[in-house]
């Protein structure tokens, strides 16, 4: 046998020892991948044997009874809702004020109905309202515009309250507008300070 033929045979063998040395690596690592695979799959099967968790619904109780405007931009809705939270007001003169207004907590945020905007889109607006018949309402609330605005240091009111509402209104359009709904029962009611957050 001549010369360059035993390089090339020399050459065979090392080639040989590095395909046998991968060919024991992807047999190691693919038993490890199905093993893995096998685990999880066991995994999956014994999770799958627990009972499915109840949602609770977080939609408003109100039912949809139809729309209005030029735009069809009020939505009216039915039905009563109790919420907590914090009724406000701001000083007459600024930005919304003079509307008692009131923004319900996080516990009781979902009652209050959001739909689609005019556009088709989900209304992501924060969740609150104004009441529709302020006179009433601020009486309710024992809110006295003249003489709380009197002191020229009170920029807003607020309070935390749990109340019963109905009649509410939707006001979808993009603009200065607020949500209303009447008011029909203060269950509980703190005192107002006159500091907003």
């Amino acid at each position: 046998m001549s010369k360059n033929g035993i390089i090339k045979l020399h050459n065979m063998k090392t080639n040989w020892k590095y395909i046998i040395v991968i060919l024991v690596l992807a047999l190691l690592v693919g038993g490890t991948v199905l093993d893995y695979l096998k685990r999880v799959n066991e995994e999956l099967f014994f999770i799958s044997q627990f009972p499915e968790k109840k949602i609770e619904n977080k939609e408003t109780t109100l039912k949809k009874t139809g729309t209005g405007g030029q735009y069809n931009e009020f939505v009216y809705y039915d039905g009563e809702v109790i919420v907590s939270g914090k009724y406000q007001e701001s000083r007459p003169g600024s930005l919304g004020g003079n509307l008692l207004c009131f923004y319900p907590d996080d516990e009781t945020k979902h009652l209050i109905p959001r739909d689609v905007d005019l556009f088709g889109n989900p209304d992501v607006r924060k969740a609150w309202f104004c009441f529709d018949d302020q006179k009433e309402a601020k009486s309710s609330f024992g809110i006295n515009d003249e003489e709380i605005f009197r002191d020229i240091t009170a920029e807003c009111i607020e309070g935390d309250a749990t109340i019963k509402i109905y009649d509410y209104v939707v006001n979808l359009m993009q603009s200065e507008v607020v949500d209303t709904a009447k008011l029909k029962e203060i269950f509980t009611k703190e005192p107002y300070i006159n500091q907003c957050e």
